[in-house]
């Protein structure tokens, strides 16, 4: 029996730690130097099967970058890596059209160079694969969430369900209720913080503004499944 025992409970280690490294898992780490005008921030890349994500290492805000909006990579030979970025015609969603890092260890290499440029290739060619009805179980989530206005703010509950997303101020001042389909389409630059873009047509009829800005409380966080999800079911109810 508790031969079993151990040979169920190995299986299920080995199940994970495959899932962890083919799914969600990182496949690089780079101690880096973000460059952003002239500024330099040092922290840690991390390359994913679907997104950039950059770790600072004097601050908690992290910055994340989709495959889906990676237009390509580029490698100067030596420890200089841009990510250049597709044109948007969403205002916020990407300021600088390119990131710019200076790769500190390891050394960046041509293997580097071409098994990210796959990864991309890969994603974009097949997409990046989340179990739907395993992410379902888990909705609706209630999150703790500041909503930004252009001027001042408020406190409320962020509601991701198998409908939408919904927005419940405390005041009872605010309350947005988008359907997928009043979705045009949603990013963030770290897990804490939500931002939506719904279509001009919705915001005549319902709300006066395109854009929706969340930023999520007491250490609350949107999971990469949750996140791409939404993402998955804004493309599907187009």
């Amino acid at each position: 029996m508790k031969k079993r025992v151990f040979l169920y409970l190995f299986l299920f280690f080995l199940l994970f730690t495959f899932v962890f490294s083919e799914g969600l898992g990182v496949k690089y780490t780079f101690n880096v130097i973000l460059k952003k005008g002239f500024s330099k921030k040092p922290g840690i890349l991390e390359v994913y099967n679907y997104k950039f994500l950059f770790k600072p290492k004097y601050r908690k805000s992290i910055k994340e970058w989709y495959f889906k909006d990676v237009s390509y990579l580029e490698w100067n030979g030596g420890n200089e890596i841009k990510i250049h970025l597709k044109k948007k015609d969403v205002k916020f969603l990407f300021r600088k059209r390119k990131v710019k890092f200076i790769v500190l260890s390891p050394n960046f290499s041509e293997k580097n160079f071409d098994d990210i440029n796959n990864i991309i290739f890969k994603f974009k060619k097949g997409g990046f694969k989340i179990d739907i009805e395993d992410v379902e179980k888990k909705l609706p989530i209630v999150l703790d969430a500041k909503h930004e206005h252009l001027i001042g703010e408020c406190f409320g509950k962020l509601i991701i369900s198998r409908d939408g997303i919904e927005y419940k101020s405390f005041s009872g001042e605010h309350h947005f209720d988008f359907f997928y389909n009043d979705i045009k389409d949603i990013d963030r630059s770290s897990p804490f913080e939500l931002k939506v873009v719904i279509f001009k047509r919705n915001a005549k009829k319902m709300w006066k503004s395109e854009e929706f800005s969340f930023k999520l409380l007491k250490g609350e966080k949107i999971s990469d499944d949750i996140f791409l999800y939404m993402r998955y079911r804004i493309g599907r109810e187009k």
